[in-house]
């Protein structure tokens, strides 16, 4: 769940935007708007998006185990 102050890792979520696997979250015009999910190979980024990217707040959970 997203807390409100807990901020995003934009460094990783920036490598990460072109290896997404799957989205699940709200859209506007067919463009990522809102509250989603993004899911990767390693984790899920659960948080805001806004055009069609994650923005603001947000966490990354690592299912890698480190």
């Amino acid at each position: 769940m997203v807390e409100p102050g807990d901020e995003p890792d934009h460094t990783f979520v920036r490598l990460q935007r072109n290896n997404w696997i799957k989205y699940e979250g709200s859209f506007n015009n067919d463009v990522k708007e809102g509250q989603g999910i993004a899911y990767f190979k390693n984790g899920k980024w659960m948080g805001n998006f806004r055009g069609g990217q994650p923005n603001g707040h947000g966490v990354f959970y690592d299912n890698t185990g480190t």
